[in-house]
């Protein structure tokens, strides 16, 4: 008996392409195989690998509504404006999620921002993921609220999304021209004093509406907790760290912690946060909503965009 062949390797550029056109330009098995020199049962058979293999992935319902009642629910339980509850991200990747959540950012920013308001904003993938949606704003000036912290993989920092969106509106942009964690004290004490950096920290306080995300201290779950060293990753551990604003940390109780990172932060402060007279805030996954709940609590929050698992954990535990 001859030995059994092996199967051929995936060529997963060739699988992409078939799976475009099949699900994204509706072109039917029988013309891709034509097109591509394979017969009709080599491309279902890449279709189903696509399907195995993640990159293509089927859900039932809508990815991306909103579910209103569900964000009722939130918005009652946390005693905050309004929540926003983008469903059906459960299996996406989370830069497909940080997408959906960036695009209800910027649904919800364009619907509520007036004309000659100062719009304050500082930096997460969601907050990036939300400029690149935003097509048109009424006029207003955009300030950031706290130095850049990309990491190798993000599209874009801080001064680009502020530039973008501010483009959008057309008003005036003030940028922060340096990170949001610097080496010590010193060079953030100086930092703060540079003319354009204190004038943008100053205009921060003034903005009319702050978008914002909200992490917590853990692996992937905050950008600032991974800019830190293992060490101090678990001396927050020790002091309590709950979650995080813009590198400002706080505990379970919405206190402050300030004898970790805080001297080292080019950012607004979280009581000066707290005086805006709005936040929108992102935030997402279940493994957030302990900080979602007491940033809330704290009035740090005024309006929450999130997905189906951080809410669900709010108001059902």
């Amino acid at each position: 008996m001859p030995a059994e062949q092996p199967e051929p390797a995936v060529d997963e550029a060739v699988v992409t392409e078939i799976a475009r056109r099949y699900y994204l330009e509706d072109q039917s098995k029988v013309a891709i195989a034509a097109d591509l020199g394979l017969s009709r049962f080599q491309v279902a058979r890449l279709l189903h690998t696509a399907r195995g293999t993640g990159i293509v992935r089927i859900d039932v319902g809508r990815v991306g509504r909103i579910d209103e009642a569900l964000g009722a629910e939130v918005a009652a339980e946390l005693g905050i404006q309004r929540a926003v509850v983008v469903a059906g991200l459960d299996s996406l990747r989370d830069g497909e999620k940080t997408d959906h959540l960036g695009r209800a950012l910027a649904v919800e920013l364009a619907g509520t921002v007036r004309a000659g308001e100062t719009l304050g904003l500082s930096y997460s993938r969601q907050i990036a993921a939300m400029a690149s949606h935003v097509q048109r704003l009424p006029y207003c000036d955009v300030v950031q609220l706290a130095g850049h912290l990309l990491q190798a993989t993000d599209p874009a920092g801080s001064p680009e999304v502020v530039r973008r969106v501010a483009a959008a509106s057309g008003g005036t942009w003030y940028p922060i021209y340096c990170p949001m964690l610097v080496a010590n004290r010193a060079v953030a004490t100086a930092l703060r004093q540079q003319t354009e950096i204190a004038d943008a920290l100053d205009r921060g306080q003034a903005v009319d509406r702050a978008v914002v995300s909200i992490g917590a201290w853990g692996p992937g779950l905050s950008g600032i907790y991974q800019a830190v060293s293992a060490r101090e990753q678990r001396r927050g551990a020790s002091l309590g760290v709950c979650g995080e604003i813009s590198g400002r940390l706080f505990d379970a109780d919405g206190n402050p912690v300030t004898n970790l990172l805080d001297d080292r932060i080019v950012a607004l402060t979280l009581d000066q946060f707290r005086a805006l007279p709005q936040v929108l805030a992102s935030c997402f996954g279940a493994e957030r909503a302990e900080a979602a709940r007491v940033a809330a609590a704290g009035g740090l929050v005024d309006v929450l965009v999130t997905d189906t698992a951080l809410a669900t954990r709010l108001v059902r535990g």
